[in-house]
Protein backbone atom coordinates (compact mmCIF):
# COMPACT_ATOMS: atom_id res chain seq x y z
CA UNK A 1 0.00 0.00 0.00
CA UNK A 2 1.85 3.15 -1.02
CA UNK A 3 1.55 5.93 1.47
CA UNK A 4 3.85 8.81 0.87
CA UNK A 5 1.94 11.84 0.65
CA UNK A 6 -1.31 10.90 2.23
CA UNK A 7 -2.75 12.19 5.91
CA UNK A 8 -1.85 9.38 8.36
CA UNK A 9 -4.31 9.79 11.88
CA UNK A 10 -3.45 6.57 14.49
CA UNK A 11 -6.37 6.58 17.16
CA UNK A 12 -5.16 5.43 20.56
CA UNK A 13 -6.74 4.74 23.33
CA UNK A 14 -5.69 5.61 27.10
CA UNK A 15 -7.20 2.75 28.70
CA UNK A 16 -5.01 -0.69 28.61
CA UNK A 17 -6.48 -3.81 27.12
CA UNK A 18 -8.31 -4.37 30.45
CA UNK A 19 -10.68 -1.54 29.93
CA UNK A 20 -9.92 -0.71 33.95
CA UNK A 21 -6.22 0.42 34.03
CA UNK A 22 -5.71 4.43 32.76
CA UNK A 23 -2.67 5.25 30.95
CA UNK A 24 -0.70 8.75 31.66
CA UNK A 25 -1.32 10.89 28.41
CA UNK A 26 2.46 12.00 28.85
CA UNK A 27 3.42 8.33 29.11
CA UNK A 28 1.45 7.30 25.91
CA UNK A 29 3.15 10.17 23.85
CA UNK A 30 6.56 9.86 24.98
CA UNK A 31 6.26 5.75 23.68
CA UNK A 32 4.23 7.35 21.06
CA UNK A 33 7.02 9.89 19.84
CA UNK A 34 9.73 7.30 20.39
CA UNK A 35 8.73 5.05 17.84
CA UNK A 36 7.38 7.46 15.58
CA UNK A 37 10.82 9.17 15.52
CA UNK A 38 12.51 6.35 15.27
CA UNK A 39 10.94 5.60 11.76
CA UNK A 40 11.94 9.16 11.09
CA UNK A 41 8.69 10.90 11.30
CA UNK A 42 10.09 14.33 12.57
CA UNK A 43 6.79 15.82 13.32
CA UNK A 44 3.06 15.24 14.15
CA UNK A 45 0.18 16.84 15.61
CA UNK A 46 -1.92 15.42 19.13
CA UNK A 47 -5.55 15.91 20.22
CA UNK A 48 -7.29 14.18 22.81
CA UNK A 49 -10.64 13.22 22.32
CA UNK A 50 -13.73 10.87 23.45
CA UNK A 51 -13.68 7.59 21.62
CA UNK A 52 -15.75 4.61 22.60
CA UNK A 53 -14.41 0.85 22.29
CA UNK A 54 -16.55 -1.88 23.02
CA UNK A 55 -19.31 -0.29 25.04
CA UNK A 56 -17.19 1.76 27.10
CA UNK A 57 -15.74 5.25 26.65
CA UNK A 58 -12.33 6.53 27.17
CA UNK A 59 -10.04 9.21 26.50
CA UNK A 60 -7.98 8.70 23.07
CA UNK A 61 -5.54 10.61 21.54
CA UNK A 62 -5.59 10.82 17.65
CA UNK A 63 -2.45 11.70 16.07
CA UNK A 64 -2.17 13.01 12.78
CA UNK A 65 0.71 13.68 10.00
CA UNK A 66 1.38 14.12 6.18
CA UNK A 67 3.73 11.58 5.10
CA UNK A 68 6.28 13.71 3.64
CA UNK A 69 8.87 11.39 5.42
CA UNK A 70 9.21 8.77 3.14
CA UNK A 71 7.92 5.94 5.41
CA UNK A 72 6.26 2.86 3.76
CA UNK A 73 3.41 0.72 4.78
CA UNK A 74 5.51 -1.91 6.55
CA UNK A 75 7.40 0.30 8.59
CA UNK A 76 4.26 2.30 9.87
CA UNK A 77 2.84 -1.09 10.75
CA UNK A 78 6.08 -2.05 12.35
CA UNK A 79 6.06 1.01 14.53
CA UNK A 80 2.24 1.12 15.40
CA UNK A 81 2.41 -3.22 16.58
CA UNK A 82 5.76 -1.75 18.77
CA UNK A 83 3.36 1.08 20.08
CA UNK A 84 0.16 -0.83 20.57
CA UNK A 85 2.43 -3.89 23.09
CA UNK A 86 4.00 -1.42 24.49
CA UNK A 87 0.24 0.82 25.66
CA UNK A 88 -1.02 -2.80 25.99
CA UNK A 89 -3.82 -2.00 23.38
CA UNK A 90 -6.43 -4.55 21.87
CA UNK A 91 -6.32 -2.10 18.78
CA UNK A 92 -5.43 1.16 17.18
CA UNK A 93 -7.11 2.19 14.49
CA UNK A 94 -4.74 3.41 11.37
CA UNK A 95 -6.94 5.73 9.20
CA UNK A 96 -5.22 6.55 5.66
CA UNK A 97 -6.64 9.73 3.55
CA UNK A 98 -5.20 10.91 0.01
CA UNK A 99 -4.49 14.54 0.82
CA UNK A 100 -3.50 18.15 -0.96
CA UNK A 101 -1.33 20.09 1.05
CA UNK A 102 1.07 23.06 0.78
CA UNK A 103 4.38 24.23 2.78
CA UNK A 104 4.20 27.98 2.64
Amino acid sequence: MEIKNKEISLFIGLKKQDMKTNIKKQDALKIISTELINIKVLGFNVSTICGFWNGSQEKALLIKFINTFDINYKTLSKAIKTIKKQLEQENILLQINPTLYEFQ
